[in-house]
């Protein structure tokens, strides 16, 4: 998918995405300034990478509740 506007560098090309191993977005980009953004990231950015099975997002079901008289 490509945006209307042109792209954040100041080349009249046309926008996408840059999306991480699991499709996550990084950044927009065109085709002249992909190489320089991916530079900000890891190599390793681009690959799907594995959790080990913990979640990447806390687990918020197991928190305790702590009432507003004990603050």
């Amino acid at each position: 998918m490509s945006a209307l506007a042109p792209c954040y560098c100041g080349s009249p090309k046309p926008t996408y995405w840059l999306n991480d191993g699991h499709g996550i977005p990084l950044c927009k980009v065109c085709d002249d300034c992909r190489e320089a953004k991916l530079k900000r990231y890891r190599a390793d950015i681009l690959t799907p990478y594995e959790t080990d099975g913990e979640p990447i997002e806390p687990d918020y079901s197991r928190a305790r509740l702590v009432p507003r008289n004990d603050w």
